[in-house]
């Protein structure tokens, strides 16, 4: 017996077949999201082909979307199609099979992490049973609650949030400056607008207007500020800190500045005691630029709330899986919550 997992972003379709405890992956496939036709199909071949290699099928599925999810059918906000639960059921066979939110998934994951899948970037005391946040910035920007509730499994209930479509609070000339920037180009600006893949890029284009002329930006620049380049977070980074780059440094800078003050925001909001955990796929490609301290002194700055803050542990998630295997921990309760119901 096995479990299906799906982590399905932007950018890749990810899947995997584990065991039956959600514990071991016993077959994986990566997809480029854009250059699937149709995600159903996708699954299907993926699952027919681990049939024929002799990987059991699956009898639960829980498949980690980027995007709302309403009556079981996700219109997503960066995919080419939409995911309806009753079609997927049909076209792969698995019955037992829920569509979740992808930050919904990785939430599920957080009480699994082991130490090695985290950086610590705050000491503090988390409370226990506190509340937690998760937040990370990818294609979109992902944010998920998780509320202690000793009868849910894991020990916690998970409260998915499109948090990151929040409205953008400047706070400074230079923030005033990339709103009004950014108002021109999308009339609201919401956190999502700037922290994210494509909100990297438009700070980006931010800061050459700000800095160079049109003559001074090169080609490779320029193919970034338009908004061309395939793979820009990485060559942002990469002429920050291996060229030496003045833009690019200072790009990446306003955006750990933005990502901080965010999570302090949504602390607050939620009084996460139990910790803060940043996700997502963006921020462990820019590692090499992050700086832990102002990272926390943008997360802190509240004024008032600057001593409760500081006591809030705070960990980035290393590991590219943590969307998987909380898919596969869905998908184990899933099939236990539905023999417990038959037995």
């Amino acid at each position: 017996m096995s479990i299906l997992a799906g982590d399905i972003g932007g950018t890749n379709l990810r899947l995997a077949i584990f065991d039956d405890e959600g514990g071991s992956c016993l077959r994986e496939i990566v997809l480029s999201t854009q250059d699937t036709a149709d995600c159903g199909v996708a699954i299907h071949g993926f699952l027919r082909q681990a049939e024929v290699d002799g990987t059991p099928f699956p009898h639960a599925a829980a498949i980690g979307v980027a995007g709302p999810i309403q009556d079981g059918i996700c219109r997503g906000t960066n995919l080419p199609w939409n995911l309806d639960e009753e079609e997927l059921r049909a076209v792969t066979g698995i019955e037992q099979l829920r569509l979740v939110n992808d930050f919904t998934a990785m939430a599920r994951a957080v009480p699994a992490l082991k130490t090695n899948d985290l950086l610590a970037i705050q000491d503090g005391k988390a409370k226990e049973w506190g509340p937690v946040l998760l937040l990370g910035p990818g294609t979109g920007l992902g944010v998920a609650y998780l509320l202690p509730d000793p009868g849910c499994a894991g020990g916690y209930r998970i409260q998915h949030s499109e948090g990151g479509h929040a409205s953008f609070a400047p706070r400074s000339d230079w923030e005033v400056g990339l709103f009004s920037f950014m108002q021109e180009r999308f009339g609201r600006v919401s956190n999502e607008r700037l922290l994210s893949g494509a909100g990297l890029t438009a700070i980006t284009a931010y800061t050459v207007r700000a800095y160079l002329e049109e003559s001074d930006v090169d080609e490779e620049l320029q193919a970034i500020v338009n908004g061309d380049h395939q793979d820009a977070a990485r060559v942002i980074s990469d002429r920050a800190f291996n060229r030496d780059d003045a833009i690019c440094q200072k790009s990446i800078t306003t955006f750990f500045d933005i990502l901080g003050a965010v999570a302090g925001d949504l602390a607050l909001i939620l009084m996460a005691t139990g910790g803060i955990y940043v996700g997502g796929g963006i921020v462990p490609r820019l590692l090499s630029a992050f700086d832990p301290k102002r990272f926390r002194s943008n997360l802190e700055a509240k004024g008032r709330f600057v001593d409760f803050l500081e006591k809030i542990p705070v960990w980035l998630i290393r590991s590219p899986n943590s969307g998987l295997l909380g898919a596969a921990l869905l998908a184990r309760d899933l099939h236990r919550t539905s023999t417990a119901s038959r037995s």
